[in-house]
């Protein structure tokens, strides 16, 4: 009868639904009787152990009361007996509700509930497109993004159009601008966290330039965020394969090229489509014939060895080469653009092309005479080392402090920052090194060990981002200046893609190779219905013995969650859809768990491969794939919290 009404009520009857439906009655059944003076005892786990699992409120244990109390009625109980019963329940209720839905704050919920949107805050429709069309006029005559934004005004107008409703439904407007279509329309553009950066200050600038106030402007950029994987992604992948290639030794590149011969005709191509180029064209004005042959020459020369070739340059140094000649990114991003083109009517492929530009770029800085970085800058403004302006060297010891118990406790990244005392201690003293070089301090930690040491790490820009606002807490609690804290984030920011290249790149590479082999890749590649089977039973044994996760894996539902996961995997892995349960969304809704759970199964998956013998680079493979799930298992999570996965 109870359940009956449990089943009924569209508050809490998801916590009631499902196959463990009759292990739950019998369990119920048991517990009452001894609650109420039967003869039977309750005999399983301990309730408050059963229940701290589970996303219990006040209001959901209010509602198991009415309910019981109706059915108390309806048997025939008289309103003393009823009432002395619905008594004997409260005295459960400390036991069962869970201890974050305890702190539960209802004034503060209905603050959020009743706080405006980005959208409304800023003005709406009209307001973001006037937004979106400022920026883009900046982006026009900015060299660091000229080349990716000057088109013809129809396509000028069409792009404004999509960034508009792009960034729209991003900050709770309507949603006008598929999401699917954006890292397809930007995968062959050469776009990297650098430029991603640049659009954001110029966002930051107009807003700022509106007097909008400075939490606005946070929000507002936090919210721009998860774009940045979108357009980053093809780049990134393509440029980290091609250095794996070249760490083999450009003396294949030079191979490739056809050696010297070759490489000084690619040059006369290179030329052919330079001088037709109005964007760099008149760097070759005026010029005599013998003049432009010279030019043609040194870069063939300066190439031929960048590309692997015998060192025989002895010229000036490209800095001072370059030094009057007036050249900015603008022309160099032309010049790459058109050695692509003059590779391409060469016949080179994609591979090749990848491998000469990744080569060429280290040449920048030297070409247009940069002995600072855009970091470098950020960290001097206006004299004064942005160490010394967050309150020098004992405050960035504080905010390391700070920050590092704040990730140790924070869900999103607990996983990666739960560590034994000693190794704690490392990392925070190299977080602080990495910080004051960072900030203008004594450099103390070499920022080339930095991808290296975070490749193998499963860290997403969801993961930095996460970092950066528990950044922006601490310092914000110690009261610094307001000026010095934005730009001591976007000096953090400039080291994000040293620390979420090595997962951007196996998580893309996994993707292609589904496309390349198929939607069941995995699924073969793990040896089909029994490997997937012989995965989840490994998987249940290395769950046993993880404190950490354990305590979701036990119990009489146990049996019923092994073949359901077998089922719900093999559709994942690309195998036959014969997964009938409730949805993945429904089945966790009410459970206590968070990205620092779902990481912990991660890393049991993993450890469960290598235990089978799968091949690392299929586990890579797998773990991406479930790692996909990861929205889906999580998204009552983050919807209660306002949380957004990228």
């Amino acid at each position: 009868m109870v359940l009956r009404r449990l089943h009924a009520d569209p508050r809490i009857s998801y916590f009631f639904a499902g196959s463990k439906t009759d292990i739950i009655k019998e369990k119920l059944s048991l517990y009452l009787d001894q609650i109420f003076g039967g003869v039977d005892e309750y005999t399983g786990r301990d309730i408050g152990q059963v229940h701290s699992l589970i996303q219990i409120s006040d209001f959901h244990f209010d509602c198991f009361i009415h309910a019981c109390a109706q059915s108390f009625v309806e048997a025939g109980l008289d309103e003393e007996a009823s009432d002395e019963c619905v008594v004997l329940l409260e005295a459960s209720r400390a036991s069962i509700i869970n201890s974050n839905a305890r702190d539960h704050d209802v004034r503060k919920m209905l603050t959020l509930a009743n706080k405006k949107t980005l959208f409304e805050i800023l003005g709406g429709e009209t307001a973001i497109t006037n937004l979106v069309n400022r920026v883009y006029e900046q982006a026009i005559v900015d060299t660091r993004l000229r080349s990716f934004f000057e088109k013809n005004k129809a396509k000028i107008q069409s792009i404004k159009k999509k960034m508009s409703q792009y960034v729209c439904g991003l900050v709770g407007g309507p949603i006008k601008y598929d999401e699917a279509d954006l890292q397809p329309a930007h995968y062959a553009i050469n776009i990297t966290n650098f430029h991603f950066d640049a659009i954001l200050e110029l966002f930051r600038g107009c807003l700022t330039g509106d007097s909008i106030d400075r939490p606005i402007v946070r929000d507002f950029l936090k919210a721009l965020q998860p774009v940045r994987r979108l357009v980053t992604t093809g780049f990134t992948l393509r440029s980290e394969l091609a250095k794996r290639n070249l760490e083999k030794g450009r003396d294949q590149l030079f191979k490739k090229l056809g050696e010297s011969d070759g490489i000084i005709a690619l040059i006369d191509k290179l030329f052919g489509v330079l001088l037709a180029d109005t964007r760099v064209n008149d760097f070759f004005a005026n010029r005599t014939e013998t003049k432009v042959n010279s030019i043609k020459k040194g870069i063939a020369t300066v190439l031929i060895e960048t590309w692997g070739g015998p060192k025989t340059y002895q010229g000036r140094e490209i800095a001072n080469i370059h030094r009057d000649v007036g050249l900015n990114d603008y022309h160099f991003d032309a010049f790459l653009a058109d050695l692509q083109k003059a590779l391409m009517g060469a016949g080179a492929d994609e591979q090749l092309i990848d491998e000469v530009i990744v080569t060429v770029e280290p040449l920048r800085q030297g070409v247009l005479g940069r002995k600072e970085s855009n970091v470098t800058q950020l960290a001097h403004k206006d004299g004064v080392a942005l160490i010394e302006r967050l309150g020098g060297d004992l405050n960035l010891e504080s905010v390391v402090e700070s920050l590092y118990e704040r990730c140790q406790e924070d869900t999103r990244t607990k996983y990666f920052f739960d560590k034994g005392k000693a190794k704690a201690r490392q990392v925070r003293m190299k977080m602080y090194q990495l910080l004051s070089g960072l900030f203008g301090g004594p450099v103390q930690y070499d920022v080339a060990n930095l991808k290296p040491a975070h490749y193998a790490m499963d860290i997403r820009d969801y993961h930095f981002d996460a970092v950066l606002q528990l950044a922006q807490e601490v310092m914000k609690s110690m009261e610094l200046d307001g000026d010095a804290i934005d730009d001591a984030l976007q000096v953090m920011n400039m080291v994000r893609s040293d620390i979420t290249t090595g997962c951007s790149v196996r998580t893309e590479v996994a993707r292609r190779q589904g496309q390349m082999h198929g939607n069941d890749f995995i699924f073969t590649i793990l040896g089909g219905a029994e490997g997937v089977e012989g995965f989840v039973h490994r998987l249940f044994e290395v769950i046993g013995l993880d404190r950490r996760v354990s305590m979701f894996f036990v119990g009489d539902k146990v049996k019923a969650m092994k073949p359901s996961l077998v089922a719900y995997l093999s559709m994942v892995f690309g195998g036959p859809a014969g997964y009938t349960g409730r949805s993945i969304e429904d089945i966790h809704a009410f459970l206590s768990i968070n990205d620092f759970f779902f990481d912990c199964f991660l890393n049991d998956s993993q450890k469960a491969l290598r235990d089978l013998g799968v091949d690392p680079a299929n586990i890579e493979h797998v773990l991406v794939s479930m790692e996909s799930q990861r929205p889906r298992v999580l998204k009552h999570y983050y919807d209660d919290r306002g949380f957004v996965y990228g």
